[in-house]
């Protein structure tokens, strides 16, 4: 009987700690990356065709939640539904880890399905593929009010540029309103110390302390120069922007006393395999 209850909590304590994971990780990159913000600026955004009656539908306007107005259609329309080689693009400026998107329609017509391709250089395109390597269709809008997020099921892709390919479309034409998930990806250059993210800025880098930091640990700061500010004297932030130095995670808890925090703390009935096991190891 024991061993029975030990097997069942054990494979609960394996689902625990994969949705955990999953969910830490996950998270982690699907951030929006700036276009209803407006980070991501205007001459950032270009289609093949734009509608100009009855009003303008610039690539700068296909932002989620963008209104309409008496002069502009609040969001991105092509020039003629049966016009080849459509697309809308997204040009980052710097490369980029890409996990989702966010799609609206507006003013009656939505993107009903797309493809999405990617490139690192903007001449030299990948079609993203499902596992099967088939080009991916991904399901669009049935109305031009709802938002649609699609995760990409292979994890985030890597790009500076991605073109959304619109296929079908509802209510006479394609009109889009975009975000885009993900986070950002900082190459081997990274002023931050391993394993601290690093997350590019305008001009400007940004270091995020691991999760290994967490309960009032501290991170610590090398003021490169000015000498080290040791960390028992410094309480900072969860995230902090400095121009000129570099973070990483000092004495914080180990990742395996991170872990056993959360399962203990979410999954109870989980950690209850744990403690069988050392029971009856004894």
């Amino acid at each position: 009987m024991i061993m029975k209850v030990q097997h069942e909590c054990l494979f609960l304590l394996t689902c625990c700690m994969i949705l955990m994971f999953d969910s830490i990780v996950g998270d982690e990159c699907r951030r929006p990356m700036g276009l209803q913000s407006g980070a991501v600026r205007d001459a950032q955004l270009s289609a093949r065709c734009i509608a100009t009656s009855p009003l303008y539908a610039w690539a700068f306007q296909a932002r989620l939640n963008n209104a309409s107005s008496e002069a502009t259609s609040g969001a991105w329309v092509a020039c003629d539904a049966n016009r080849t080689g459509l697309f809308l693009q997204v040009d980052f400026l710097k490369v980029r880890n890409v996990s989702g998107l966010m799609t609206q329609g507006q003013n009656g017509m939505y993107t009903a399905s797309y493809q999405l391709v990617y490139s690192m250089d903007g001449q030299r395109w990948s079609m993203y593929q499902d596992e099967d390597a088939t080009t991916k269709v991904f399901d669009g809008n049935t109305d031009d009010v709802g938002t649609v997020t699609q995760y990409f099921d292979q994890g985030p892709i890597t790009a500076r540029y991605i073109r959304i390919l619109p296929l079908t479309y509802g209510g006479g034409n394609f009109a889009l309103r975009l975000e885009i998930l993900g986070c950002a990806w900082c190459d081997a250059d990274s002023p931050c110390i391993a394993p601290a993210v690093c997350e590019d800025l305008v001009d400007d880098y940004e270091c995020h302390c691991t999760p290994d930091c967490m309960q009032g640990k501290n991170c610590q700061l090398d003021y490169c120069g000015t000498g080290t500010m040791p960390s028992s004297e410094y309480q900072p932030s969860s995230t902090e922007i400095m121009t000129t130095a570099a973070k990483s995670c000092a004495s914080g808890l180990q990742p395996w006393e991170r872990a056993l925090i959360v399962i203990f703390t979410i999954c109870p009935l989980a950690a209850l395999a744990v403690v069988l096991t050392f029971l009856t190891q004894r």
